[in-house]
């Protein structure tokens, strides 16, 4: 048995093969290629940017980012 994943999907697809004997190969269309974190923080960071065009503010924010991660 193989699995499908495009987009995100690409990131479920790995978490239901590591967990399952029975996923041969997977097939993957459009997979992320940053983690679900580093994805997410992009999306925030971009509505984050529409609403605070400042450089400042948004280099701040970058930082605060970079700050919590491990």
């Amino acid at each position: 048995m193989g699995l499908f994943g495009i987009s995100q999907g690409g990131w479920i697809s790995y978490i239901v093969a590591s967990r399952s004997q029975n996923v041969s190969f997977l097939i993957l269309s459009g997979a992320p290629s940053v983690s679900v974190k580093e994805q997410i923080f992009d999306d925030r960071l971009l509505h984050f940017i529409q609403k605070n065009p400042s450089q400042k503010r948004i280099d701040e924010e970058i930082k605060r980012y970079r700050d919590c991660m491990p």
